[in-house]
């Protein structure tokens, strides 16, 4: 027998053996409703698993491991047994129900299964104002219509030469191979004039003299949660749509730890990760072009800043690196790669310029913040706290830039609290507590009426603990009291809604169970506010090691930036009152939006910004938090609040 012939032996018997595995194992048809997408999958297969595959997003901010109850999804039939997860999280008249944590139930038969719909409604970010570049900025990317003069016999330089030459340009230009060939072919079919597409210093693309007007571009903000994208004229910079979503990776896990560990877990995890975000960028400008009216082929430019995992995992790089000693990522400063990279469906000679990244975990995102606040043009000492699923800080001015990443965690898109949820439809945002003990409170999605309460987001969070801590109901030590003893005794509009848990802990009732969408009251638990503490003791620890680091005193800080969509709608008082930024005048706390998508679209359009980003990335210093002994005193300390007298 041949070698050819054995082998194609070996591969017959792998195929007839895969098949009485698979034979033996067995298939199951699942359901998912309300959309009645089916599919089969191979019994013992995860619920979250075949939603993946079938292209429902079920999130999982813990990572799939069962630890935040969020995945919840409802088995109409198939249901299969209770695991110790959910008895952990569901009430028994919920599991008789058939409610199930999607991470741990496994199809054993054919099921229906509901998915709950979303419980959050991304915000559409904002990427700056119409007066955000000078006159005169010059352009990253242009387009230029020339005649070629391919046929002059006294002029023998070559064909690149001559058109930079008509371009006003001097040298031999860079230019792909790909772009020769255009060159090329553009020459031999004696067109007389073309129309050439720069990016910078290299010849990007050849076109047909009556090509498309203006090229346009895509400044993309891409967020460990929410990916935010605005189609750009890169003739004038003005923004024609705006468009976010969901990160399509947040099926598997809220934070950056939980997704690089999804990566060592899996053999395909980069692979997976890249394909999920890649999905949702593809999905992003298509809104984008459908709003604008354009063709996904006149956008020839994108600009990416993303913390350094989500860049790392967009361009399919391993971020392996970033989750272990020494904290490195793969490589940092200025990069760009080729759209198609990405699979993104748009010009094929489009690039994709990252926006460089500090250091380890400090990433493109606080690049281009630092760009968006001028932090490379002010004398002032200013503090920029970049709030998200992460937290970065930068502590500096023109001379001098000081950077660090604090593990925030996602306690501010709602994981890890016990009723948390993203800024949506019917999410408590606002609270406030009245003199007469009086529990006032705004719900997303109410009009003239209030709406139902579902949970809390992020910065109704911080005003419900602001406030708590104001009337006494949480002290120092961010214990939340009982409704008798513990203190001064508290008025009886406040202490009745002081409540024990199921589980024995403490919990403050927002909205009670008359008011509430499922007929549970809306509760800040013990929990929640150990939570919290977590967050703006690690945030304020590292704004202190910054200031050891300068040599200043937090007081000497002239202004703080409160940079991230979440910045907008979180309150100045409740952010002093919690100790999330230093003590100061709240008329120096300045929120300042999405400055990392302001930042994208300034790269993506002006040169002398992508110039000045990397200078800001090369000249800012960092500091690595973990393993600082002084940054332990500094957290455990800045744990604690401080109330007024």
């Amino acid at each position: 027998m041949t070698v050819r012939a054995q082998a194609d032996k070996g591969v017959l018997f792998l195929y007839v053996w895969r098949a009485k595995i698979q034979a033996m194992i067995g298939q199951c048809e699942v359901c998912f409703a309300p959309d009645n997408r089916r599919m089969t999958v191979e019994i013992g297969t995860t619920v979250a698993e075949a939603a993946a595959c079938a292209d429902i997003g079920i999130e999982q901010p813990c990572g799939g491991h069962g630890r935040c109850g969020k995945c919840r999804v409802r088995f109409s039939d198939g249901v299969p047994a209770a695991t110790l997860f959910d008895r952990r999280v569901f009430t028994p008249e919920q599991l008789a129900a058939g409610w199930r944590l999607a991470c741990k139930a496994v199809l054993l038969q054919a099921a229906t299964i509901e998915v709950p719909a979303p419980s959050l409604a991304v915000s559409v970010k904002t990427f700056g104002g119409e007066d955000l570049f000078p006159r005169d900025f010059e352009r990253a990317v242009a387009a230029q219509t020339i005649a070629l003069d391919a046929d002059a016999m006294d002029d023998q330089v070559s064909l690149l030469e001559r058109v930079a030459r008509a371009c006003g340009r001097t040298g031999i230009p860079k230019a792909t191979t790909g772009t020769v060939r255009e060159l090329a072919r553009a020459a031999a079919s004696r067109a007389g004039r073309i129309r050439v597409l720069w990016e910078e210093e290299t010849l990007r693309a050849v076109l047909p003299a009556d090509s498309f007007e203006r090229p346009l571009g895509v400044a993309i903000d891409l967020g460990t949660t929410t990916v935010a994208a605005a189609l750009i004229d890169l003739h004038d910079g003005a923004t024609l749509a705006i468009h976010s979503a969901l990160n399509g990776q947040a099926r598997y896990g809220a934070d950056v730890i939980s997704r690089i560990t999804y990566c060592a877990e899996h053999a395909d995890g980069v692979a997976v990760l890249q394909k999920a975000v890649a999905q949702t960028l593809s999905e992003c400008i298509a809104h984008l072009c459908r709003k604008a009216q354009v063709a996904r082929q006149h956008i020839v430019a994108l600009a990416l800043a993303g913390n350094s995992t989500m860049q790392h995992l967009a361009v399919g790089v391993s971020p392996l690196s970033l989750g272990m000693a020494p904290y490195v990522g793969v490589w940092r400063g200025e990069r760009s790669v080729p759209a198609a990279h990405l699979w993104l469906d748009v010009h094929p000679r489009a690039r994709v310029w990252l926006t460089p990244m500090v250091r380890s975990n400090v990433g493109g995102d606080t690049t281009a913040a630092m760009v968006a606040t001028g932090m490379d043009r002010d004398e002032r000492l200013r503090l920029l706290i970049d709030i998200g699923t992460n937290a970065e800080v930068v502590l500096g001015s023109a001379r001098r830039r000081i950077a660090c990443s604090t593990s925030a965690g996602p306690a501010f898109e709602g994981a890890h609290i016990s009723q948390g949820m993203r800024a949506g439809a019917g999410a408590i945002d606002y609270v406030a507590i009245h003199e007469d003990g009086s529990v006032a409170f705004h719900v997303i999605g109410s009009g003239a009426t209030q709406e139902p309460a579902r949970g809390i987001c992020g910065s109704g969070l911080i005003d419900a603990v602001a406030e708590l801590l104001r009337v006494g109901v949480i002290d120092e030590r961010g214990w939340l009291r009982p409704p008798t003893g513990g203190g001064k005794p508290l008025p009886d509009s406040i202490a009745r809604r002081i409540i024990k848990t199921d589980n024995g802990m403490n919990a403050f009732v927002l909205s009670p169970a008359e008011k509430s969408a499922d007929g549970n009251p809306v509760c800040i638990t013990a929990a929640d506010v150990r939570q919290l503490q977590l967050v703006k003791g690690s945030i304020a620890a590292g704004i202190e090691i910054l200031c050891r680091e300068m040599g200043v005193e937090p007081a000497a800080i002239e202004e703080a930036l409160i940079a991230g969509a979440f910045g907008n709608y979180i309150r100045k008082s409740s952010a002093l009152a919690i100790g999330l930024v230093p003590v100061m005048d709240p008329e120096r706390v300045r929120f300042v939006g999405d400055a990392a998508g302001i930042g994208a679209r300034m790269v993506l359009v002006d040169r002398a910004a992508r110039r000045r980003a990397v200078a800001l990335a090369d000249s800012t210093e960092y500091v690595e938090l973990a393993g600082r002994a002084d940054y332990q005193s500094a957290f455990a300390a800045a744990m604690m609040f401080h109330k007024k007298d």
